[in-house]
């Protein structure tokens, strides 16, 4: 049973909760709260949303310590196959890790309390921002996962040499010269972002198509498939996680 600390939201005669959704969803968090009990979960619930919502968590106080108290709620209008049918569209098209559409409920409650293990570590004076993420990421790509080859300047090169600027003209000599000396960073900076592209969630970054990361969920999104596949989860996810719970 979820901790008696806990305040229930919702769950009133009127709501008309799923049972295969509210018992998914609260054997979630059970597990997380014995897991992470340093964690400060004060009310967890069911509330009305929009269908493309799976919830939310935001903070509702502190504690005497400080510390920040977070309020978890689920979405109480998807009952259990419509979950499926929302979590495999949004699995399909890389908004959540692979596996998400598997247990969506369960994979919702960790990814909200991925966020409130965040604000318990920021009102703790841990706070993960978008560049401590981007700084651990491109070391990792730039160890693991870029080798730079002579042929991958001369190939940017030649695609100056044919290619037009964003006004449609065609690059000029002189224009070619001055772009040669970037072409290393200009590939670096291509290459990093298709990568985060591929190897991070929809969800992880700030829009859809987007190469910079969104800290706050790109961090609940890293716990949330870590927690479902462990040692199977993405290697980059793997990274985000570790910053957060060590």
């Amino acid at each position: 049973a979820v901790d008696k600390k806990i305040k229930p939201v919702g769950f009133t005669p009127n709501q008309q909760l799923d049972v295969e959704v509210v018992t998914e969803a609260v054997d979630a968090l059970d597990d997380m709260t014995v897991k992470y009990p340093q964690t400060q979960v004060a009310e967890f619930g069911f509330k009305k949303m929009e269908e493309n919502t799976g919830g939310y968590t935001e903070v509702v106080g502190w504690d005497k310590k400080g510390i920040m108290k977070s309020r978890i709620v689920i979405n109480e209008d998807l009952g259990y196959d419509k979950w499926k049918e929302v979590g495999k569209k949004a699995t399909d098209a890389n908004w959540h890790y692979a596996g998400s559409d598997e247990n969506p409920i369960a994979s919702t409650v960790y990814h909200e309390f991925g966020h409130a293990i965040n604000n318990t570590a920021r009102s703790a004076g841990y706070h993960i921002k978008e560049m401590d993420i981007e700084d651990e990421l491109f070391d990792y790509w730039n160890n693991y996962e870029f080798p730079l080859q002579e042929k991958d300047i001369d190939d940017y090169v030649r695609n100056m040499l044919t290619s037009k600027t964003t006004i449609g003209v065609k690059r000029t000599p002189e224009q070619i010269r001055a772009l040669t000396p970037n072409a290393t960073s200009q590939i670096i900076n291509l290459r990093y972002s298709d990568w985060k592209r591929a190897n991070l969630s929809g969800y992880s970054m700030t829009g859809n198509g987007s190469s910079f990361v969104d800290a706050e969920e790109a961090l609940a999104e890293a716990f949330d498939v870590v927690e479902r596949l462990g040692n199977d989860a993405p290697d980059p996810a793997k990274l985000l996680y570790n910053m957060m719970i060590e």
